[in-house]
């Protein structure tokens, strides 16, 4: 690659001590070099930030909340420190291949009208075992905008996106932060593009997951909500948004059936 411009990852830690060093070593051991790698520590009280200390190097930068302060303010504290010309998420438990940010970085390049490429995921368990891929269906341009307004279609710590979208649109205080970011940026006409090959294994700890689809449901049904009343007048009636609610609608109803019928096992 002729031009390697600055890509900031940036990399939120709370009580990872567990993962940590995995992910730090898949991103110092990337194929594209050119980088700087922000640890945002939101008040760790393990060894995290001891761990994150013992790689020598000097692409790595750590930032420390004074109290634990959440996801979001976490992910905006750096991207207010960030440089680069693209930022990279990652998360403290999760893996990226190694040519996940050059494979990005090209596809950014090659379409500069592109607000956030994503990946396909390919889920790992607790002893680092590859399950099945997700995020894999639903790939082109068009099946994404028809999608997102009704589920998250997207990874989190798999896009990557220009460093000028990111911090004009920032992260706001709701459950699911990266859906509520995705709508937005959508809403506005832009761009969103995935990858269809796997750059990323995203890490699944509780073998009670299905227990939480319930809430999980019903949690994404309350961030469509927050994202449609925040919106301008004029835009409530749009196609996509008008799908948004009901969406919602759905989401609660399908929650709430679940919760039923998972209690009524017990």
């Amino acid at each position: 690659m002729d031009e390697q411009p600055l890509v900031s990852i940036i990399l939120p830690v709370y009580n990872a001590e567990r993962y940590i060093a995995f992910s730090i070593e898949s991103v110092i051991n990337q194929t594209y070099r050119n980088l700087e790698i922000l640890i945002v520590d939101d008040a760790s009280n393990d060894r995290s930030i001891e761990l994150v200390q013992g790689f020598k190097d000097s692409r790595i930068k750590i930032v420390k909340n004074e109290q634990n302060s959440g996801i979001s303010a976490s992910l905006n504290k750096g991207l207010s420190l960030a440089i680069g010309k693209y930022i990279a998420r990652m998360d403290a438990d999760d893996i990226c291949l190694p040519n996940r940010i050059e494979t990005q970085v090209k596809f950014l390049l090659a379409n500069p009208d592109v607000a956030v490429i994503d990946s396909v995921m390919q889920l790992m368990d607790t002893d680092n075992k590859l399950m099945s891929r997700v995020n894999s269906t639903k790939i082109s341009e068009k099946a994404i905008r028809r999608t997102l307004p009704f589920d998250n279609c997207l990874g989190h710590s798999s896009v990557m996106l220009p460093r000028e979208i990111y911090t004009r649109y920032r992260y706001r205080k709701v459950v699911h932060e990266d859906y509520d970011l995705w709508l937005r940026i959508l809403n506005d006409g832009n761009r969103i593009c995935k990858i269809n090959e796997p750059l990323l294994h995203y890490r699944v700890h509780d073998a009670s997951y299905m227990s939480q689809i319930p809430k999980r449901r019903i949690a994404m049904a309350d961030t469509k909500m927050f994202y449609y009343w925040s919106l301008k007048s004029k835009d409530k009636f749009k196609k996509m948004n008008l799908f948004v609610l009901l969406g919602a609608l759905i989401d609660y109803a399908r929650g709430w059936q679940k919760w039923l019928i998972l209690n009524l096992k017990k």
